[in-house]
């Protein structure tokens, strides 16, 4: 009797599955307008995947306000922490680091935390652990804006 793997090549079988979609947002414009129509349907139907529709429906009534929590000076740059109430109950916090000898403009960094508690990012250590973390994974982003 023949071994199952050598029946059976799922690889295969997958190119052949793929073979028969038709993926409804493949993108074939030829025109300005054909672009703007896939690309207008397209962001429309990811708005309802992402659930960003329902988002707005049931975010409709709520202003995203600001609140400073604290200012500091540290040698050459000011540091503040701000939370932004992207929903009634969650703030997302942020920071603010802004040189205090810069001639305006000055471009604005945005450097997602990620899942690490977002202090470490601009050097501030809870414990030792996370002082580790700061400077083993080079997470203190202050050396790179400032």
């Amino acid at each position: 009797m023949a071994e199952f793997s050598s029946l059976f090549d799922y690889r295969e079988h997958l190119r052949e599955l793929y073979k028969l979609i038709r993926p409804k947002f493949r993108f074939n414009a030829n025109s300005k307008e054909e672009f703007e129509d896939w690309q207008l349907s397209f962001r429309l139907k990811l708005k309802e995947i992402l659930g960003l529709i329902n988002m707005e429906d049931d975010l409709k009534e709520h202003t995203p306000r600001a609140e400073r929590f604290d200012i500091v000076e540290i040698g050459d740059y000011i540091r503040e922490r701000w939370y932004i109430w992207v929903e009634p109950t969650v703030p997302l916090p942020l920071w603010l680091l802004m040189p205090k000898k810069a001639k305006a403009p000055l471009p604005l960094v945005l450097t997602p935390h990620g899942h690490n508690h977002p202090d470490i990012y601009v050097g501030i250590a809870r414990n030792e652990n996370e002082r580790k973390a700061i400077l083993e994974g080079e997470r203190d982003i202050r050396a790179s804006c400032l």
